[in-house]
């Protein structure tokens, strides 16, 4: 008798709209070092929240791309780095981001090492840097600045 601990399940892909790039969970966890104990639907959820919020962001560069004659992101002209285009890069930095960010955000009460002040203060400090760098993955999509700066 064979017995098999920890068999991986197989997460299906999560499909797009056909403009942005589908999202593989598995990509995500593997890069982004999600721990087994988050649960398969809590990240799928959390995946799909951030798709659903990064798409939100950039529905005008959608249109407007797609009224330049490019039918995928994949299509729009850019850069590439190891065979990947910056903006689709762009695109999968900030959907992670705010997934990890919405992770971090589900399970920052499930801690069971002692919790003091200092602690607390570094996981929301994760959680905005994670929540900033998916802001400025969709800045640079938009080739804006990330902030705004004026002198008073």
């Amino acid at each position: 008798m064979t017995i098999i601990l920890n068999e991986k399940e197989d997460i299906p892909a999560i499909i797009n709209d056909g403009f942005f790039p589908d999202v593989e969970p598995e990509v995500f966890k593997d890069t982004q070092r999600i721990a087994d104990s988050v649960s398969n639907q809590v990240m799928r959820a959390k995946l799909i929240t951030a798709i659903k919020k990064v798409r939100n962001d950039l529905e005008a560069y959608k249109t407007a791309q797609l009224n330049a004659g490019y039918m995928s992101l994949m299509e729009v002209p850019s850069d590439h780095i190891d065979n990947q285009s910056i903006v689709v890069s762009d695109y999968f930095d900030a959907v992670f981001s705010y997934a990890k960010a919405g992770i971090l955000d589900v399970y920052q009460d499930t801690d069971t090492t002692v919790i003091d002040d200092d602690n607390l203060d570094l996981k929301t400090v994760s959680v905005d840097n994670y929540r900033r760098d998916g802001f400025e993955a969709i800045r640079r999509i938009l080739d804006q600045p990330r902030a705004t700066i004026e002198l008073i």
